[in-house]
C-alpha cells in the first residue's frame, strides 16, 4: 500500500503567473474601461471569476479533509501533525 506524502499545514501557491480566469477578467475589465463592454457584462464576468475561485477553494478543502480521514483510518495522523 502506498503512504501518503507527509506535508506541512500550509497550503502550496498553485503559481505566479496569473491563470485563465484572471486574464479574461483583466481582458474584460481594459474592454470595459474602454467604454466596449456594458457595465451588466463586466459584472457577470466578475461574477463568473469568483464563482470559479470559490470552486476551486472548496475541492481543496474537500481534498484535504479526504487526506486527513484517510490518515485517521490508516493511523497516520499523529505523523502528520508533527
Amino acid at each position: 500500500m502506498a503512504s501518503l506524502p507527509q506535508q506541512s499545514g500550509a497550503t502550496q501557491p498553485r503559481t505566479a503567473e496569473p491563470d485563465f480566469g484572471q486574464r479574461e477578467s483583466r481582458d474584460c475589465m481594459e474592454r470595459y474601461m474602454l467604454g466596449n463592454l456594458p457595465g451588466i457584462e463586466m459584472r457577470e464576468a466578475q461574477k463568473s471569476l469568483l464563482d470559479a475561485e470559490e470552486r476551486i477553494l472548496s475541492a481543496e478543502y474537500s481534498t484535504k479533509l479526504c487526506e486527513i480521514s484517510l490518515l485517521q483510518l490508516s493511523g497516520k495522523i499523529t505523523r502528520y501533525l508533527e
